[in-house]
């Protein structure tokens, strides 16, 4: 609405400066959004991720505020415009042949793909920080329930979607393709020269731990297989606090949006030369100006504290 000029007044929103920020699955949503790419090139991407969908939810939108193959509007072409991208313990899905050089899969959109900060919990199972596969429902029906799982026609066009059929019944479905973690964004786009930043929880799963009233009043062990904060009983239910002193969800995330803020503005600044500490696993980042100094009290590692 902006762009086309419907209640510009009212809004007021810089289009030329976008960020963008989600979690969990909001996260691969606008990660995908940025770094899958424009027009034709981005839509054959998307096939190759979700073959057949495009037939039932329609192409990307090349005519209104997405970027169109030309003749195209230059004005309505947000691509480019994304200046940073904050994700919060998502992911990105990416075909089984890039699992060794991902960046290729999202290289060569005609635009620079914009700087990030990942916040992630190295014990997360829905979205590893690292890599894990994608799996579609097997096409044999349900041995409880006789239906078939891999179709949907649902709120669909053009009849039922049914994922790509697998090789081998009955046995589970193949790897599909491979979803890559805020650990593999980093590592691609730090090594193409992309400012990235990553803070690694040693303890988080996937979000950050319901706040526990108990915390410190058991005299008990917590039950070491079950996430903390849903037992009976824990010595400190709240641990996914980024190596902070945070102790409730609140405290973490005014960490991560001051953290997020003072990385969005050094971009809009234009100083990143000097940032050399980039990632944080259990430290906590005290760079507190926007002129990328790089005091932190952190050092640049991966692996957890002893």
């Amino acid at each position: 609405m902006q762009l086309d000029g419907v209640n510009s007044d009212k809004y007021q929103i810089n289009t030329t400066q976008i960020f963008l920020a989600g979690t969990s699955a909001g996260s691969l949503l606008v990660m995908s959004a940025e770094y899958i790419g424009p027009g034709t090139a981005g839509q054959a991407k998307l096939d190759s991720l979700l073959p057949g969908v495009k037939a039932h939810l329609g192409p990307i939108d090349t005519t209104g505020v997405y970027y169109a193959d030309a003749p195209s509007n230059p004005n309505q072409d947000y691509f480019g415009k994304v200046k940073g991208i904050l994700n919060c313990w998502g992911s990105l899905f990416i075909p089984n042949a890039y699992i060794t050089h991902p960046y290729d899969f999202f290289a060569n959109q005609g635009y620079a793909l914009p700087p990030i900060i990942s916040f992630h919990g190295m014990k997360d199972t829905t979205f590893d920080y690292r890599a894990q596969g994608v799996y579609f429902s097997r096409s044999a029906p349900d041995p409880n329930s006789n239906l078939f799982t891999n179709t949907e026609s649902r709120c669909l066009q053009n009849g039922s979607y049914t994922t790509p059929a697998q090789t081998v019944e009955p046995l589970p479905p193949n790897r599909y393709e491979i979803k890559i973690g805020s650990q593999t964004i980093y590592n691609m786009l730090n090594s193409n020269s992309i400012l990235t930043e990553l803070y690694l929880d040693c303890d988080a799963y996937h979000g950050l731990d319901d706040d526990d009233p108990l915390c410190g009043t058991c005299t008990t062990d917590p039950d070491p297989f079950l996430k903390p904060g849903t037992g009976s009983c824990t010595l400190c239910g709240y641990q996914s606090n980024f190596g902070t002193d945070a102790n409730n969800s609140d405290k973490t995330y005014d960490y991560i949006a001051g953290r997020a803020a003072t990385f969005f503005q050094t971009i809009l600044g234009g100083d990143t030369s000097t940032i050399t500490t980039t990632r944080f696993v259990e430290c906590e980042n005290n760079r507190v100006t926007c002129n990328g100094t790089t005091t932190t009290g952190c050092t640049n590692t991966d692996t957890c504290p002893d």
